[in-house]
């Protein structure tokens, strides 16, 4: 089949003659269906996995441009600080 090598995994066959020839047709078919599941399942994946590493990637950019203060404060009462210790007087951004 020429046209799965170009991407149509929608094209199916449609199994006639011997048993085993339909076999082998409806193996096909069946085949053609799980690849298209696959290939939905890693553009989600990949789409994941790419916001997720976005997203602190984005973060660190950002932090880079602001000459390394953090963007947020710490929410873990055991690693807190008091604000007045945590934020710049010139800028209000929390210091590293």
């Amino acid at each position: 089949m020429s046209i799965w090598p170009a991407g149509e995994l929608d094209a199916r066959v449609r199994p006639s003659g011997p048993g085993e020839v339909r076999a082998i047709g409806g193996a096909l078919n069946h085949l053609a269906t799980r690849i298209g599941e696959l290939l939905a399942a890693e553009r989600e994946s990949v789409a994941d996995l790419s916001h997720r590493l976005r997203t602190p990637l984005t973060a660190t950019v950002a932090e880079e441009s602001l000459g390394n203060a953090p963007l947020v404060r710490p929410t873990n009462a055991s690693t807190a600080k008091s604000p007045a210790s945590t934020t710049t007087a010139s800028t209000g951004w929390p210091q590293s």
